[in-house]
This record gives structure tokens, C-alpha cells and sequence, in this order.
């Protein structure tokens, strides 16, 4: 069941996890990178997916760009995070290939420049597997962001659907927590892949 807890107690958690992650040193972010894509690519969720949507990664979050020239080669659609807006805390997600320009968004975040056929949060259905950035998770898939909720948000226009992504986090094994304080709109990962491999949660 989730776990109700005060926001002070999610923020206390959200810094402490951030500056974990910053003093990563950047050597590291890359094997581990590396070595999380690989488990990636070799899991028949990606592999059987036809459309995907990554992020580009700021702040030492695990890169998943290394997953980009290999999801153009197989033929996938890619689509990476824009931010619509920062006061509603919306985001579509734009198609992107290797070699498109980007530009920076809000809070740094680099975006696709073209935004023509964008997707919006209630045409998820057209997305196979949404891999999110992840600040800690705990072991029955719950998820800690930066406290936006742009993803909470987005994955909410479309919880009604017959057909929505397999939310799946990418992350350092050390962010793992055992249990999350959740709030009800926070929406659980079903699967996260970590250095030591892809894990599924019930």
C-alpha cells in the first residue's frame, strides 16, 4: 500500500539522493551507462518494440542515448521529452533521429528543435516502451522525480487506455530504496534496469 508522507519528507529525500548522484564521477556515469543500455538492448521488451521515447540525460542521470543510433538502425520510432509548459507542468514528445538539432529547454534540458508531429500525453498509445530518468525507486516500483510530476501527469491522460507504454526506469542500482513514500498520483514503474540487469515488478 502506498505510503502517504509529507512533502518535506520527499524533498529531504529527492536532495540527498540528487547529490548522491551528482558526485558520481563522470567515468562512471559512463560505464554504468553502458552498461544499463546493453541490458536494454538485449530485452525483448525493447526488442520488440516498433516506437520508443528516451530523455536526454542531465544532472549524471544514466544516459540513454547510447541506445539512440541503435534503435534508428533497427527501424524504431524515437521520441525524446518537451516541455509545453512549466506552470502546468506539461510535456509532449517529439519524434527525433540521429543528427537532429536540439535546443535547450527549461531547466536545461536539451529538446528537439522540430516539434512538428508531436505526440501528446493522451496519444501514449502509440508508444511501446517510455523509459523514464529516475532519482530513487523502491522494490515495489515506485518512483521519485524531481518533483514535477510531468510524467505522473502524462501517464495519467492516458490511464484509460486499453494500450499504454510499459513504463520502465533507468537507473543506478544505489538509488534503489526499499520503500518510497508515494503520494496517490505518483504512478508506478513496472519494470526499472539498473547496471546489474532488467527487473520487473509485479
Amino acid at each position: 500500500m502506498d505510503q502517504l508522507a509529507p512533502q518535506s519528507v520527499r524533498q529531504s529525500l529527492r536532495r540527498s539522493l540528487l547529490q548522491q548522484r551528482q558526485q558520481q564521477p563522470s567515468g562512471q556515469v559512463a560505464v554504468l551507462s553502458r552498461a544499463i543500455c546493453h541490458h536494454v538492448l538485449t530485452h525483448s521488451c525493447y526488442q520488440n518494440a516498433r516506437a520508443i521515447a528516451l530523455y536526454w540525460p542531465i544532472h549524471h542521470e544514466v544516459d540513454p542515448t547510447l541506445l539512440i543510433q541503435p534503435a534508428h538502425d533497427s527501424g524504431k520510432t524515437i521520441l525524446l521529452p518537451v516541455i509545453v509548459s512549466t506552470t502546468s507542468y506539461q510535456l509532449c514528445l517529439a519524434p527525433f533521429r540521429p543528427g537532429d538539432p536540439l535546443l535547450p529547454g527549461p531547466f536545461g534540458i536539451l529538446q528537439p528543435a522540430c516539434l512538428t508531429d508531436t505526440v501528446s500525453c493522451h496519444q501514449l498509445d502509440q508508444i511501446d516502451v517510455l523509459f523514464m530518468p529516475v532519482v530513487g525507486f523502491d522494490t515495489q516500483g515506485g518512483r521519485l522525480g524531481y518533483g514535477g510530476g510531468y510524467y505522473d501527469r502524462c501517464l495519467a491522460a492516458t490511464a484509460a487506455s486499453c494500450r499504454s507504454p510499459c513504463r520502465v526506469g533507468l537507473a543506478y542500482q544505489w538509488q534503489q530504496l526499499e520503500i518510497l513514500p508515494l503520494q496517490p498520483h505518483d504512478v508506478r514503474l513496472q519494470s526499472v534496469v539498473t547496471e546489474q540487469g532488467w527487473r520487473n515488478f509485479s
